[in-house]
């Protein structure tokens, strides 16, 4: 109640490696982008998601993940009703 009061928001990001600074404040002005006020961000790693990141801002996510990026394009070559005419 007290951060709704003040308007800081939870943000958590999944990296598959630690945030350097630099990708930290990246981090912090896309969150600025979404929401305008205070953010608490907590960092967590997953190495399963080979690069990129997963941004949960409130109820809102963002996943720029490599995993889900192989995932998608998977799913969209194999889903594919082409048939090559010989």
């Amino acid at each position: 109640m007290v951060r709704e009061e003040r308007g800081i928001v939870l943000a958590e990001v999944v990296t598959a490696t630690p945030l350097n600074d630099s990708s930290r404040s990246e981090i912090n002005a896309l969150i600025g982008k979404i929401h305008e006020g205070g953010v608490e961000l907590s960092e967590k790693v997953d190495p399963h998601l080979i690069g990129g990141f997963k941004l949960r801002v409130g109820d809102r996510m963002i996943d720029a993940s490599v995993f889900q990026s192989l995932r998608t394009m998977h799913r969209n070559l194999t889903n594919n009703p082409y048939e090559p005419a010989y």
